[in-house]
């Protein structure tokens, strides 16, 4: 037990060392409390550099669970980037922000903050509410059901070895974990029905929030 309590406390460590690297990687010496990427180029960047770092990229979903972000490219669907995370995750950004709660590092996050995306078409009857869409990509743009993969072949043609499941999202709600780096993906608020008000109001309740998350952290640790 005191073995693995000493592994702990160095993974913790590095993990903290980690993430405030991250944090310089970006932003030099001054971190700010607050900046926002506003271009795909600047966006994607910003998430190469958080990918390239094991345990501290993380990304939430909005339908619950994540995966760990590896970096990002272009899309090759219009205004889009494309996620490595595990399995290709397109989406829409508006924006990239960053917040800082505290001058320690840990409570900081990153959120992506998404366009709606339109469903491929691809299903007939998708559910209004659906947060992201599941399907199988023959070539760039070319989407099919995804089910087609377990019959191995769509329209008498054997499914080619170069198709790949792919993640849309199409929209997403706000999301929070207890973890040093979070990449919330959400709607962009005027297509969510949420008004600047409400929106600024969550905001401005995410550092009472960290704060308490913080009080326990520190209670478990004892």
């Amino acid at each position: 037990m005191k073995t693995f309590n000493i592994a702990h406390q160095e993974y913790l460590r590095r993990n903290d060392q980690d993430w405030k690297n991250i944090h310089h990687s970006i932003f030099g010496e001054n971190i700010p409390h607050h900046y926002e990427w506003n271009t795909r180029d600047e966006i994607i960047r910003v998430l190469n550099a958080i990918g390239k770092v094991k345990d501290s990229n993380h990304i939430f979903f909005p339908s619950g669970g994540g995966m760990d972000l590896e970096g990002a490219i272009f899309s090759h669907e219009k205004d889009c980037i494309e996620l490595n995370a595990g399995v290709p995750c397109v989406l829409k950004p508006c924006k990239l922000v960053f917040e800082s709660i505290d001058s320690d590092f840990n409570w900081d996050y990153f959120r992506v903050e998404i366009s709606r995306l339109r469903p491929s078409g691809v299903y007939e009857n998708y559910h209004a509410d659906a947060n992201e869409e599941e399907v199988l990509e023959l070539s760039p743009l070319n989407y099919i059901k995804w089910h087609h993969w377990y019959d191995k072949e769509y329209q008498g043609r054997e499914i080619p070895d170069s198709a790949r499941e792919v993640f849309r999202i199409l929209k997403a709600p706000w999301s929070f974990s207890k973890r040093h780096l979070f990449i919330i993906l959400i709607v962009q608020h005027t297509m969510a029905g949420m008004n600047c008000w409400e929106l600024q109001g969550l905001k401005n309740m995410l550092p009472a929030c960290m704060l308490t998350l913080k009080s326990w952290h520190k209670t478990d640790s004892l």
